[in-house]
């Protein structure tokens, strides 16, 4: 695909500068030569009815500069705006289809099975690439040959695009990693022949396919943490994971029982505190608000707040 520019895009909305609108990743950062041999880098973006933000993530991908990439959209058959952006930018999309589908996970393996890239990432059509991610990740991977799933650092981010909070660099961990998803989804790059030997993400998984899939692939694949910001997600009260309550929760214990056992944290302190919640909101009784406190407080001391539920 061929790198465009901000002046070969169509033209941004008046009111929005800056990343990605005005402003582009530099074409050979750190002096890199453009004569490397870089790795083909496949980024999908599942999309419905995101038409508010898509054109955002869209461009962040194109406007890399990166020499060997492929843009692929897969839409589950949007009602809003979103088809005619992706129209607009068709002529630099490697590939973009619009039809019913199963889910977010099964268009990102739809992607990811026809994508051609030695490395795969998905964006969500609401979050960003920072300028020059796609080159740390391709830099990483010159630098780590042996490396199968590449991370690094990133940001939550606000409807107009502000850092809400940035998501620090974290060595891998792998202890940690099986009881808490702390790589940012936005910020991970796998090497396709080894996510296709592991049979791709899971798609009875709605919200931790993510994590599952670092969970299969880890013990068998090498990982590689960097410290560069590659991924930004936005958060607002319509992204699945701010609204899935304890759906999410429960599909976490589920995930953490599957890989660890009848012991693991995240199943063990899931029931004690929903059915907690649950009591508390049917029977108006205090009681069990004040048993549920009791009981995340006593979590938090035994396992530490940032190693169980993935709050």
């Amino acid at each position: 695909m061929r790198c465009p520019s901000c002046y070969e895009l169509p033209l941004p909305p008046a009111d929005q500068t800056g990343w990605p609108w005005t402003h582009e990743s530099l074409s050979h950062p750190l002096g890199l030569a453009a004569t490397q041999d870089w790795p083909r880098i496949s980024i999908v973006i599942p999309s419905y009815n995101q038409g508010e933000f898509i054109e955002a993530t869209i461009r962040s991908v194109l406007l890399q500069g990166y020499p060997d990439l492929e843009c692929l959209i897969m839409d589950g058959g949007s009602s809003d705006q979103t088809l005619g952006i992706i129209r607009q930018y068709e002529p630099w999309l490697t590939a973009w289809v619009s039809e019913p589908d199963r889910g977010q996970t099964h268009a990102i393996n739809k992607g990811w099975q026809r994508a051609t890239g030695e490395l795969v990432a998905y964006l969500n059509s609401d979050d960003l690439l920072y300028p020059n991610g796609i080159w740390a990740i391709a830099c990483a991977y010159q630098n780590h040959p042996t490396a199968d799933l590449i991370y690094g650092a990133g940001a939550k981010i606000n409807t107009q695009n502000q850092v809400l909070q940035k998501i620090p660099y974290r060595p891998y961990n792998p202890k940690l990693l099986r009881t808490r998803c702390y790589i940012l989804s936005q910020s991970l790059f796998i090497r396709r022949q080894a996510v296709a030997a592991v049979g791709w993400l899971d798609e009875s998984l709605y919200y931790t396919m993510d994590w599952e899939l670092t969970l299969r692939m880890t013990p068998r694949f090498p990982m590689v943490a960097i410290p560069d910001d590659v991924g930004m997600w936005r958060r607002h009260p319509a992204t699945k994971t701010w609204a899935g309550g304890w759906d999410f929760k429960r599909e976490i214990a589920a995930v953490g029982r599957r890989h660890n056992g009848m012991l693991d944290r995240n199943f063990l302190v899931f029931w004690p505190l929903f059915w907690c919640d649950q009591l508390a909101t049917r029977t108006q009784w205090g009681l069990f608000k004040t048993l549920g406190q009791l009981l995340r407080w006593l979590f938090d001391r035994i396992y530490g707040a940032d190693t169980y539920m993935m709050r």
